[in-house]
């Protein structure tokens, strides 16, 4: 059990550093190009067609991979107030419970959106003429995310980083 434990953490740190420093490129490009939209439209006087569907694009793939990346510091969306007052098993048992129902959720993420990049790539968007497929990439890639990091939990049998065992 030890060696898998040591991969899964292993592989979940490296994906944890490449989501972070993703995340940071969106957000840096996401303000760059919001910012030269604004320059443009009110000092320029015109604004460019593509900037406001790009803020778009980006914003959509900071939402999904932000979420796989509060799943790995459990800090997502849970029922934290109904469960503060569960002790010991109880807790443990709601806890894996809403594991369960996350991986269920992943796990559909997953294939169905999978199912729908693959459909998208023949279409293109209007202004900056990107496939489809690659603005709906981060659902696949976010389920997987959401499952690597819910699995190592699993396995580590511990409050993952940057979370504590009672802060659902």
């Amino acid at each position: 059990m030890e060696p898998i434990r040591r991969t899964l953490r292993r592989v979940s740190r490296g994906c944890d550093l490449i989501l972070r420093l993703t995340l940071g490129v969106l957000v840096i490009s996401m303000v760059y190009v919001l910012g030269r939209q604004v320059f443009t439209r009110y000092v320029l006087g015109s604004s460019e067609y593509w900037t406001e569907e790009l803020a778009r694009y980006f914003l959509i793939w900071m939402a999904f991979l932000g979420g796989a990346l509060a799943v790995r510091q459990n800090a997502h969306l849970s029922m934290g107030l109904a469960v503060m007052r569960l002790r010991g098993g109880t807790a443990l048992a709601v806890r894996r419970l809403r594991d369960l129902c996350v991986a269920v959720f992943a796990g559909i993420m997953l294939f169905a959106g999978g199912a729908y990049v693959q459909v998208a790539m023949e279409q293109r968007t209007p202004a900056t003429q990107i496939p489809m497929g690659f603005i709906y990439l981060p659902i696949p890639l976010a389920g997987a995310l959401i499952l690597l990091f819910l699995a190592e939990q699993l396995v580590a049998g511990e409050a993952p980083p940057g979370g504590a065992p009672g802060s659902d």
